[in-house]
């Protein structure tokens, strides 16, 4: 799906921009903007994700929701970290863990099967040709 897949691109592009700010020496720096974009990112990419799981009826949307609700407390978390103890390399390692971690848990599985879906749905909704 072209707007999901989109924005998980640009997903992956901040992080491997996070890759070469550690890299660079210069994760401390660049820590809280990532965070608020992340913040912003996944609130506006799960509330995109579950409107086309409501439109078109996906099975799985509550257990979907679920893995979105819980990746948002995990962002909650390191954005208190961030506020309380700031960018130490530890955050910064934390960050990249459960981002990469999302990245091949919930991107290339869980939501592979939810684009599968949809197009498969999107397919039967199209008038047969005739």
């Amino acid at each position: 799906v072209a707007d999901i897949d989109f924005q998980h691109k640009e997903l992956f592009d901040r992080l491997n921009g996070l890759v070469e700010s550690l890299q660079r020496g210069r994760a401390a720096e660049e820590i809280p903007q990532l965070l608020a974009f992340l913040w912003t990112y996944v609130q506006n990419h799960f509330a995109l994700e579950e409107r086309y799981m409501v439109a078109m009826s996906y099975p799985s949307t509550n257990a979907h929701r679920l893995q979105h609700q819980g990746f948002l407390r995990e962002m909650g978390s390191v954005q208190s970290q961030l506020q309380q103890r700031g960018a130490s390399t530890d955050l910064i390692l934390t960050v990249h863990r459960k981002v990469s971690d999302w990245l091949v848990h919930h991107i290339c599985k869980t939501d592979k099967l939810l684009g599968a879906f949809l197009l498969k749905a999107k397919a039967q909704q199209q008038p047969a040709a005739s």
